[in-house]
C-alpha cells in the first residue's frame, strides 16, 4: 500500500507536457479544444516577411490561432509579420528586439498586450492600431521604437489602452477617431515630438498624464465628455500656449497647468466645482 501511495504521488509531481506541434515552420501550443498559441519559430531561417494563417492543423484537426506567447519571436529578424484577426493577446516581448520590423497592424479582437512587446524594434517606423477594446497594456508598449512615427487609428477603435504610445519620440501628430470613448494613463506620455493632436467630443473617460512630457503640444481641446483633469496632467508643457476646457469638466486639479510657460490663452468652464491649488502656477504669460 505504501508503495502505491508513493508511485501515486510522484506522478502527480511529474511535469504537465504540454501539447503542441510544429506547423508551416513555426511551433504552436494547444491551449483548448479548438485553439492554440504562436510559440514561436521551429525552424528554419528567422527572418522575412512572416505571415500567420488563422487555422493551423496538427494533421488531424484544425486549431484556430488566438493568442502570440512572450518571447515568441524575441530579437528575430523579421521584417514584417501578418496577424491574423483571430488574435487576442500578444504574450510580454513578443517581439522585442526585433530590429528589421519596420510596421505591424494590431488586429481589430485584441484585447491584452504584455510588457514591452514591441519594445527596441528600432526600425518600426508604422503601426496599424485597429485594437477595438484593449484595455491590459502595462508598460509602454513601444519602448525605445525611434523610428516611430505614423499611427493609423481604425475608425472603430474605442479604447487606447495605458501607457500605449509612450516614449514614441518621433510621433509628431495624431488624429484619434471619434469612436475612442476612453484614452487611458499615460497613453501619449512623452512623446517629445508631438505637436498637433485632433481628439473626439466622444471621449467621457480621460487617464492620468495622458500628455505628460509632450512639450512641442502648442494646443489641446480638450473633448466635452471629460469631466474632471488630474493633478499634473498639463505640467510643464512649454510649448503649450493655448487650451480650450469644456463645461463638462467639473474639477480640475493641483498644478494641473503648472509651469505651462508659454501658456497665453486658456477657455475656462462656466462651473467648475472643485479648483486644486496652484493649478496656473508659473504660466507667467497667461493674460485671458
Amino acid at each position: 500500500m505504501r508503495r502505491y501511495f508513493t508511485l501515486l504521488l510522484a506522478f502527480l509531481l511529474m511535469p504537465i507536457t504540454t501539447l503542441g506541434f510544429n506547423y508551416n515552420g513555426l511551433s504552436y501550443t494547444v491551449t483548448s479544444d479548438n485553439t492554440v498559441s504562436v510559440r514561436g519559430y521551429s525552424e528554419g531561417i528567422q527572418e522575412g516577411d512572416i505571415v500567420i494563417p488563422e487555422y493551423v492543423t496538427d494533421g488531424t484537426k484544425n486549431y484556430r490561432v488566438t493568442s502570440f506567447e512572450g518571447l515568441g519571436f524575441y530579437n528575430t529578424q523579421i521584417t514584417s509579420i501578418t496577424l491574423p484577426i483571430s488574435i487576442i493577446s500578444i504574450g510580454d516581448h513578443a517581439f522585442a528586439n526585433c530590429r528589421m520590423l519596420t510596421y505591424i497592424e494590431i488586429p481589430k479582437f485584441v484585447t491584452s498586450i504584455g510588457i514591452s512587446a514591441f519594445g527596441e524594434c528600432y526600425a518600426l517606423s508604422k503601426v496599424l492600431w485597429n485594437a477595438e477594446n484593449c484595455t491590459e497594456c502595462p508598460d509602454p508598449l513601444f519602448y525605445e521604437c525611434y523610428a516611430l512615427s505614423e499611427v493609423t487609428f481604425g475608425e472603430n477603435v474605442k479604447t487606447i489602452p495605458n501607457n500605449a504610445f509612450s516614449g514614441c519620440g518621433r510621433l509628431s501628430s495624431l488624429v484619434i477617431p471619434n469612436s475612442v470613448t476612453t484614452i487611458g494613463n499615460s497613453a501619449f506620455a512623452n512623446c517629445s515630438s508631438l505637436a498637433t493632436i485632433i481628439l473626439p467630443d466622444e471621449v467621457d473617460s480621460w487617464g492620468a498624464g495622458v500628455f505628460s512630457g509632450c512639450n512641442k503640444l502648442t494646443s489641446i481641446k480638450l473633448p466635452e465628455g471629460v469631466t474632471a483633469i488630474a493633478d499634473n496632467e498639463f505640467k510643464g508643457l512649454s510649448a503649450l500656449d493655448e487650451i480650450k476646457i469644456p463645461n463638462s469638466v467639473k474639477s480640475v486639479g493641483n498644478s494641473a497647468f503648472a509651469n505651462c510657460s508659454n501658456l497665453a490663452t486658456i477657455t475656462l468652464p462656466e462651473e467648475v466645482d472643485s479648483w486644486g491649488t496652484g493649478v496656473f502656477s508659473g504660466c507667467n504669460k497667461l493674460t485671458s
